[in-house]
């Protein structure tokens, strides 16, 4: 199934990975989403970012679905292995400047504090103000 619009460019995530570290794809019509990613770029996160709405989802990995990419950010590494909210944030900072901040969030200790922090500011992302506005 292809969700993007007619005339839109489709994203071909699988080719893509075998050449990079890793592709993030998050929620384009998210303003937290879309300062987030404009964040890695600024700690040198060596990883392409992609908005869920330019994704083919017919042709992605077990686990890439457009629901899942509303509901939360997922990180594809090299090796075609998919993460999802904290632990796709974790993998997005181990390839960046600030990799010690995903091994600390990837920690046995930390990881369910991170997700559960995650999980509520995704759920309630819209009632962040910020000057972008979010739809989901």
């Amino acid at each position: 199934m292809n969700s993007s619009a007619p005339g839109q460019k489709v994203h071909p995530l699988i080719k893509s990975t075998s050449s990079s570290r890793g592709i993030c794809i998050f929620d384009g019509q998210c303003g937290i989403c879309r300062k987030s990613v404009r964040l890695a770029v600024k700690i040198g996160a060596r990883c392409e970012f992609v908005p869920s709405q330019s994704v083919d989802f017919g042709r992605q990995p077990t686990g890439v679905t457009a629901e899942r990419c509303t509901r939360e950010v997922v990180f594809v590494d090299a090796q075609h292995q998919v993460y999802g909210g904290a632990r796709a944030v974790s993998q997005v900072f181990l390839v960046s400047k600030l990799r010690w901040v995903g091994v600390v969030i990837a920690a046995p200790a930390v990881l369910p504090v991170a997700e559960a922090t995650y999980r509520w500011v995704a759920r309630n992302r819209w009632r962040f103000p910020t000057r972008e506005y979010c739809s989901t």
